[in-house]
């Protein structure tokens, strides 16, 4: 009688693709198991890491900001264990995962491995090392103002914070706060800043925009740029570097549309320019040096949805996102066809509201009273809270929104959709409300700020009787409404209350980082036994910051779960109200200097403590002989 199969007789092919399966620490107990299995891997350690990293999604490209170039990657190659390795694909590998101070020293799937799954395991539990950014502006252009920055993009190849002045000018900053270059221009204040992949268009005017070239970075060839030589003159000579840096960003082209515009987005290639209300959108080709006019869909017969009013633009590799007060609407921009002889009277026609439109009768019921209902559909209202910016993660599956809160109901929303493309766009019509879920937060308070890459997003929430608090929320596809209900993902609460005096000015999230304009006069005493009056104000303001009170919906405003972040023992709104308003009393008086913007960046590094965990597994790893817990 022949003895029964078990998974150690089978071929050591197939054992490694079982393995694959596997979570690390589960692959760890499982060699510590059986000597074959530790035989096994001690064989093929590069294969296994390498195997169980592609089949846990390890491998896949990360965004570094929300400017992220608008790019796919084929699946890597399946190789057997007789196959060498390529060490230029883990290269590759390494590289796509946007670690800006992070994988410089990795020779080995095993040492990959390693890294990002301990930055990945940080992020799911919302663990990370804070630390400040205090920015040196020594050496820059005196504008009669303290130094401060308005808005801010990640450049991640050089290690860039690219900022705009309060009162002008554009500057990047290294990740250690000195200053690396400038220019005075645009010379207006509170300028928007967008960066991706290298280049940084910058608004002169209402209708005329520069865009900027990493120098580091060749010109294109596919079409000559015009720029008269006077104005190039003009640039460079106005240009600096700072603190022996190389490189800096240069001019690359000039061009105008036909009508002013208020809102912009990059993701490279394409730059996309709105007017207030989208009457007039534009897309500049980056690499091929091109405008193309978008026509807009008609929406007059649509009723009275607001969405006219442009709050936030954003656009991927099909669609174009314009958020307004009662929805965000979506239409094709045609810019992956290879020439313009699509139908732009056609394509100015097919377009969505995400929410969508709510189905009859409540559509009905919610036209004729629009505070009744607590569903979160299309608002044909002025009073529900608009939607303040709209991101997607960069891979084409999540799509998040955040608004303001509800004047008349109290509730501020964040709506997500997952597997949005087909969602939104797909024939089958309630695919969109099977997928799309709305954090309802209540409270006087507003969703200011998002950002959305790889897989997760994160919000602050503002209210100016309390302060802001930094939030982290973990996405994922659910099948159905059914499931996400059975297990709904928890904002993580990364700050209660953040280092600033009024609402921060952007949110920026790297593949290993989040980063948040602060004031340095906030930050935590250098001497511990010595914090200033500011500081102990701020930190009991903290201890009495309320918790976010928020539950799921369902469009229909139908609960997915049970309210959270219920008041507790020591907590209320009054105490919280008072301890802010003592802190903001305290920092104005002691401040020589309200600054406007900030000078200061408050940092969470979630994989600030990999480094250290690494080696401490990499001891206990050649200690016991396994391959420690993560791998």
């Amino acid at each position: 009688m022949d003895s029964p199969a078990t998974l150690l007789s089978l071929p050591g092919e197939l054992r490694v693709q079982i393995l694959a399966h596997l979570d690390f620490p589960s692959l760890a107990s499982c060699i510590r198991s059986h000597s074959s299995f530790l035989a096994l891997y001690s064989a093929y350690p590069e294969h296994i890491c390498r195997a169980i990293a592609i089949r846990h999604g390890l491998v896949t490209p990360k965004t570094s900001g929300a400017a992220a170039a608008i790019e796919k990657r084929a699946p890597l190659a399946v190789h057997s264990l007789d196959d060498d390795l390529d060490y230029d694909e883990l290269r590759d590998v390494v590289r796509s995962q946007g670690w800006i101070e992070h994988g410089r020293g990795i020779q080995t799937w095993k040492d990959f491995a390693r890294l990002s799954h301990s930055i990945e395991r940080n992020w799911r539990g919302g663990r990370a090392v804070q630390r400040s950014i205090v920015l040196d502006w020594s050496g820059a252009p005196a504008d009669g103002e303290r130094d401060s920055f308005w808005r801010f993009k990640i450049d991640p190849s050089p290690g860039y914070l690219v900022c705009t002045g309060v009162t002008g000018g554009y500057f990047a900053f290294t990740l250690d706060g000195k200053l690396a270059w400038s220019t005075p221009f645009p010379p207006s204040s509170y300028a928007h800043v967008e960066c991706s992949e290298g280049y940084l268009p910058m608004q002169f005017a209402p209708a005329t925009y520069a865009i900027w070239r990493r120098t580091d970075i060749a010109p294109s060839d596919s079409a000559a740029t015009s720029i008269p030589a006077s104005v190039v003159e003009l640039f460079t000579r106005e240009t600096r570097l700072y603190n022996s840096a190389t490189t800096g960003y240069e001019l690359d082209a000039v061009f105008h549309v036909p009508h002013g515009c208020t809102a912009s987005k990059l993701r490279y290639p394409l730059f996309l320019a709105a007017s207030s209300g989208a009457e007039h959108v534009y897309l500049w080709d980056v690499r091929e040096r091109r405008l193309r006019t978008i026509t807009p869909p008609d929406l007059r017969n649509e009723g009275p949805g607001l969405e006219p009013v442009v709050h936030y633009v954003e656009l991927d590799d099909h669609s174009i996102f314009v958020a307004g007060p009662g929805s965000v609407v979506v239409w094709p921009h045609g810019a992956a066809l290879e020439d313009d002889d699509h139908d732009a009277e056609e394509e100015a026609h097919t377009y969505r509201f995400w929410p969508p439109d709510a189905p009859e009768p409540l559509n009905s019921a919610f036209n004729a009273y629009p505070h009744a209902t607590r569903a979160w559909y299309r608002s044909h209202d002025l009073f529900i809270g608009a939607w303040t910016a709209v991101h997607h993660d960069g891979r084409g599956e999540h799509l998040v929104a955040i608004s303001e809160h509800n004047d008349e109901a109290g509730f501020a929303r964040l709506m997500w959709t997952w597997g949005y493309k087909d969602a939104i766009w797909g024939q089958e019509e309630d695919k969109l409300e099977e997928r799309t879920v709305v954090l309802v937060v209540q409270g006087d308070l507003d969703l200011v700020q998002l950002a959305v890459e790889n897989n997760r997003a994160v919000f602050v929430a503002h209210s100016d009787s309390y302060g802001s608090s930094l939030h982290l929320l973990n996405l994922e596809s659910f099948p159905s409404l059914s499931a996400f209900s059975a297990s709904p993902p928890s904002p993580i609460c990364l700050s209660p209350l953040l280092a600033t005096l009024s609402a921060p000015s952007r949110v920026e999230m790297t593949s290993t980082a989040i980063f948040v304009p602060s004031l340095a006069a906030i930050q935590p005493p250098r001497a511990p036994l010595a914090p200033s009056r500011t500081w102990r104000a701020f930190s009991a303001a903290q201890e009495k910051a309320l918790p976010l009170r928020w539950r799921w919906e369902t469009l229909e405003g139908v609960p997915l779960s049970q309210w959270a972040g219920e008041e507790r023992a020591g907590y209320s709104a009054d105490a919280a109200r008072a301890a802010w308003q003592k802190f903001m009393r305290t920092a104005v008086s002691e401040m020589t200097f309200v600054v406007r913007g900030a000078d200061s960046f408050a940092v969470w590094d979630f994989a600030g403590e990999a480094g250290e965990q690494d080696e401490a597994e990499s001891a206990t790893e050649e200690e016991e002989g396994g391959v420690g817990d993560a791998p």
